[in-house]
């Protein structure tokens, strides 16, 4: 089995729900450090209450519809937590339609 520790440290997006929450709690029951981002913090602070070590994550309000602030986000986020081991991105609401209806405008 993967074990990991404090030094090991992840991002995920998407955080609150789905599988963005699913991988925030296995890398958290694993052992590693996990910050965990997503647009409303009590959704995050819910899941971070339900986690196995819950002094292993830390949470970071953020919307990624705010594409021009993204690149500044990771940049303060590198700075607040040091280097990290990996990202998991899961923000974003995904929609299924069938390859002919599907337009650039529609991707965005």
């Amino acid at each position: 089995m993967i074990k990991f520790n404090e030094n090991n440290i992840f991002l995920v997006t998407g955080a609150s729900s789905g599988l963005g929450k699913a991988t925030l709690l296995e890398l958290n029951k694993l052992g590693a450090k996990v910050i965990a981002v997503g647009r409303n913090i009590e959704s995050l602070n819910n899941v971070k209450d339900s986690s196995s070590f819950p002094e292993n994550i830390y949470l970071e309000e953020f919307d990624f519809n705010n594409t021009e602030k993204i690149a500044t986000f990771l940049k303060d986020i590198i700075k607040k937590y040091g280097k990290l081991n990996g990202i998991s991105h899961f923000a974003g609401i995904g929609k299924l339609y069938p390859l002919r209806a599907t337009s650039l405008e529609i991707i965005k």
